[in-house]
């Protein structure tokens, strides 16, 4: 994955990766506190990039590692109809 890092620069973005895991009890309760929040009030939104059949997993996996999904790629598992 890259960074824009002009256009980054230019909006001040400010960046800022961790490890879910590696969260101590304290931030991570009051990470699982904001997104339960965000969820109650239909604040958190998803970009859903793809929505694929499990049949199609390896075509979603290629979405991905070739970075053709803007978002998130969803795999439908037990739809009517057989999937």
């Amino acid at each position: 994955m890259s960074i824009p890092f002009f256009p980054a620069t230019v909006k001040h973005a400010c960046l800022r990766f961790f490890i879910v895991y590696n969260l101590n009890p304290g931030d991570r309760a009051r990470a699982i506190a904001d997104l339960t929040h965000l969820l109650a009030t239909n604040s958190l939104q998803h970009n859903i990039a793809a929505r694929l059949p499990l049949a199609r997993i390896a075509d979603a996996h290629e979405l991905v590692e070739r970075g053709r999904a803007v978002g998130n790629v969803v795999l439908e598992v037990g739809q009517a109809g057989g999937t």
